[in-house]
């Protein structure tokens, strides 16, 4: 080492202990500030990407870019929408059950607690959609990820402005999330969020202690 190194090491040397005292001060200041700056960050990007995501499915409903009439709405996780050709196509609501509605008069005068419930929650859920797509014009966008042993297309859904569809009636307590077919969900962490929020603010079929997910229900009537 030079003359001239050792002289300006002992120059440097102090002022970056200085430094380093100075920032272990001021730190404990800063990281509340700091921490604060990264979640409005987070804000920040969150909004510009609803705001992105709006644009472009009003965009897309504008010019009928990928967008599905109504025909009708069966139940609250199935839809029928009509292609280009005017063919009709059964589509099922993909990562979520939801409650069901009678299939027959004997169901529909059922008097046992378990089944009132199902149909309540289901008949609201289906009702639900039905208000939810005539707000936004009685179209749709599918997202198709697969195919079930019915024929129908498993679909994630979007409305107008861009509402994930599904998200809507699980933060709602209209439906639960369907875990047995997570494993081609693109969107788990909406959805798990969105059942989260419903059942800390017993929202929905949350609060009705008779109620039997979708799935449990079917079996007891095998």
């Amino acid at each position: 080492m030079t003359k001239l190194q050792t002289r300006i090491l002992r120059i440097i040397n102090p002022v970056v202990a200085k430094l380093g005292k100075l920032w272990r001060q001021v730190k404990p200041f800063l990281d509340p500030i700091l921490t604060k700056l990264s979640k409005l960050g987070h804000k920040v990007k969150d909004f510009l990407e609803a705001i992105f995501t709006k644009l472009y499915f009003q965009f897309r409903f504008l010019f009928n870019l990928g967008t599905y009439p109504i025909k009708r709405v069966p139940d609250g996780d199935t839809i029928v929408v009509v292609d280009k050709a005017g063919k009709s196509i059964n589509v099922r609501f993909a990562w979520i059950d939801t409650p069901e509605i009678p299939h027959s008069k004997a169901e529909e005068k059922s008097r046992k607690l378990v089944y009132k419930s199902q149909f309540k929650w289901g008949y609201r859920a289906k009702e639900r959609v039905e208000e939810l797509i005539a707000e936004k014009g009685n179209k749709v966008f599918l997202k198709i990820t697969d195919t079930d042993r019915y024929g129908r297309k498993v679909c994630e859904i979007r409305l107008r402005d861009g509402t994930f569809l599904q998200e809507v009636l699980v933060k709602e307590g209209l439906s639960q999330i369907y875990e047995r077919y997570f494993k081609k969900c693109r969107s788990t962490a909406i959805l798990v969020t969105a059942e989260k929020d419903a059942k800390r603010w017993r929202r929905g079929l949350w609060r009705d202690p008779k109620f039997v997910p979708a799935w449990e229900f079917r079996r007891l009537e095998d």
